[in-house]
């Protein structure tokens, strides 16, 4: 199955726009395994980060579309900082700002696909980009954009990574 933005099995571009992408996909209650087809990311590291406090233990044995957008920030993240310093960040921006991580996920796929439309995928590019989306979405919040680029920087930086083994084959 091909990988699309964020490592993920969503092809958030298939649809009008990336919140109706995220409520299809991920809202319904999903089982560990949809929720790791979904995401992209191993069983085992989902019952990790469960175990050591990084996600909630799911519903019975459903996760819901707030716990899969944190597992994708979460595993995004993973990449250029720490598991802990990335759920730090995740809590931190949702108790300041009382937005979902949903919501927040929403404009980081936005900003991506945008940037990586106009190949703005520097930093400086990349933060304007985010503010711009960020602004169109209502939401004008130093956390959230921070929170955004320091996933989307990472993302970027996993896909390079996965571009130059590719190479090296």
């Amino acid at each position: 199955m091909k990988k699309h933005i964020l490592g993920c099995n969503i092809d958030f571009r298939s649809y009008e726009n990336t919140a109706d992408a995220i409520k299809s996909e991920l809202e319904n209650g999903l089982l560990l395994s949809a929720l790791c087809e979904k995401t992209g990311v191993e069983p085992s590291m989902v019952q990790n980060w469960v175990k050591r406090g990084y996600l909630s233990r799911p519903n019975g044995k459903k996760y819901t579309g707030e716990q899969a957008a944190e597992v994708i920030f979460l595993n995004n993240m993973k990449n250029a900082v720490s598991l802990d310093e990335a759920a730090r960040l995740l809590r931190r921006t949702e108790e300041k700002t009382g937005l979902r991580a949903s919501e927040m996920l929403s404009v980081l796929v936005s900003a991506l696909v945008r940037a990586t439309r106009f190949n703005s995928t520097d930093g400086e590019s990349l933060k304007s980009v985010i503010n711009i989306e960020l602004r169109s979405q209502g939401i004008e919040n130093a956390e959230v954009s921070k929170l955004v680029l320091v996933t989307a920087l990472s993302a970027l930086c996993a896909d390079y990574r996965q571009k130059a083994q590719d190479e090296i084959k």
